[in-house]
């Protein structure tokens, strides 16, 4: 009964959260397979499949006629407000929560992912909402990008305060591969990013 309810809640997750599609309310049954063993469950590349799906809803979503947009949008969301500071709201507290177990040679010590840093209340008054127009105009007057994009937030100060299990494999997250979910096979192409950060004067 326990493993059905985590199925649920797995379940749940999958459709709601980090593989939705534009229906709002459905989930594809070729995920439910994949559920039958938790144990092989884990083992799976969900992040993989994760960015695979966001990047062809983007692609997707950038369509003329295309009125929705499916994939993890917080992901995206959490993304842009981290290098582009024009964009990003302004937070009204501290973004660092101090830990028990706080390492005496770091100031702090996140208790979770990086984005857990939005978790906290923000100045309504220079948050910009259902405002297309806004943000296209701080798009296309992206000029400087030197000043204007942040070419490397994860300095090694953030992944020095990072949990262990946000920074395990991180000898391959520039590796140039795949990112498969059945139907939807996407390339990761972090040189093309490496490209740009060599031509800002920026180190990776």
């Amino acid at each position: 009964m326990v493993q059905q309810y985590v199925r649920g809640q797995v379940l749940r997750l999958l459709g709601g959260v980090l593989l939705p599609d534009t229906s709002s309310n459905k989930m594809k049954l070729m995920f439910l397979p994949l559920l039958e063993d938790l144990d092989f469950a884990r083992r799976l590349s969900w992040g993989s499949a994760v960015l695979a799906c966001l990047y062809r809803a983007m692609c997707r979503g950038s369509y003329a006629d295309q009125s929705e947009i499916g994939g993890y949008l917080v992901l995206l969301q959490i993304w842009v407000w981290e290098r582009m500071p024009t964009i990003s709201p302004l937070r009204r507290q501290l973004l660092e929560m101090p830990s028990e177990q706080q390492d005496p040679d770091v100031p702090f010590r996140l208790d979770g992912p990086l984005g857990y840093r939005w978790n906290v209340a923000f100045n309504v008054h220079h948050v910009s909402t259902r405002v297309a127009r806004v943000y296209r105009c701080q798009l296309d007057t992206l000029v400087d990008t030197s000043r204007r994009f942040l070419w490397k937030p994860y300095t090694d100060g953030i992944l020095a305060i990072l949990p262990q299990m946000c920074t395990v494999g991180h000898d391959i997250w520039t590796a140039r591969v795949p990112l498969i979910c059945f139907d939807v096979v996407e390339w990761h192409l972090p040189d093309r990013y490496l490209g740009c950060t060599s031509r800002s004067h920026c180190s990776w």
